[in-house]
């Protein structure tokens, strides 16, 4: 991240936060200017407006991605431009937060302060930071014999190897029904305790359709049970959704903005 980028970040807060109430992003970047009543043209970083139906209200925000902590001169200045532009308030947000002196002054002169930054070591005191989940994955071992009529038996050493997939049966009454289903309702009776076994007889003249050839069937037997199969590890890294932490030193109040840059509240 870098200072335009910062910049970027938090218009696209403020414009989340405000939206239910009305706030709107006036301008923001290099372009967002404003002439005072002095003359002098001041560089606004962010610039919001909302409006109670009968008086426009505006706020300066100036963002100050530095790696150190924002002083008084920061303070004056953008209580000076807040003034000579008739801004109705100010706010200061910060990377590192602000000096005693700075904090002081601001909330003498009605500013406000905002931290914005990473996630620290301290705010995930009584949060959980990762979670690791180790789970087994369980896998079917079946057995499928198909129970067919004497006349059919020679082709079955033919038929066995057919993928399941690719096999269905269709009853007297034309109904049709996938292999894969059937081994599907069977499975989700297995258990690791012990094998299984079920046999499912079909009505005459049921038919079962192979790739290549469609045979007379009475009857499938199946038996199996379940058994372990690889182990897998699944880890939640709260560090991989918790992008920046927002925090207003006056008002108390704290944000959390995850990667895909949603905002929520949390309470402390």
């Amino acid at each position: 991240m870098d200072w335009s980028s910062y910049e970027a970040i938090v218009k696209h807060i403020y414009e989340t936060l405000g939206g239910q109430f009305g706030v709107k992003v006036e301008c923001f970047g290099r372009n967002c200017k404003c002439t005072g009543k002095t003359g002098v043209e001041h560089q606004i970083d962010v610039l919001l407006s909302h409006s109670d139906g009968i008086h426009t209200y505006k706020t300066a925000v100036e963002c100050k991605y530095w790696n150190q902590k924002v002083n008084k001169d920061v303070v004056m200045k953008i209580s000076e431009i807040v003034e000579d532009c008739g801004f109705n308030k100010g706010v200061i947000v910060s990377k590192k937060g602000f000096t005693q002196d700075a904090i002081t002054y601001a909330r003498s002169k009605g500013i406000g302060l905002v931290e914005l930054r990473e996630p620290t070591d301290e705010d995930w005191k009584g949060r959980i930071r990762r979670i690791e989940i180790k789970f087994h994955i369980l896998e079917p071992d079946i057995a499928i014999a198909l129970l067919l009529p004497e006349e059919e038996k020679d082709k079955a050493g033919r038929s066995s190897k057919a993928d399941p997939h690719l096999v269905y049966l269709v009853y007297p009454d034309g109904k049709e029904i996938s292999m894969i289903e059937i081994i599907g309702r069977f499975i989700q009776n297995l258990s690791l305790e012990e094998e299984k076994e079920e046999t499912i007889n079909f009505p005459p003249g049921t038919l079962i359709v192979l790739p290549n050839e469609q045979l007379k069937i009475q009857g499938i037997r199946l038996r199996g049970k379940l058994r372990k199969g690889a182990t897998k590890t699944l880890e939640i890294n709260g560090e991989d959704v918790v992008f920046l932490i927002m925090k207003e030193l006056f008002e108390g109040k704290k944000f959390i903005v995850d990667r895909g840059l949603n905002v929520r509240e949390v309470k402390n």
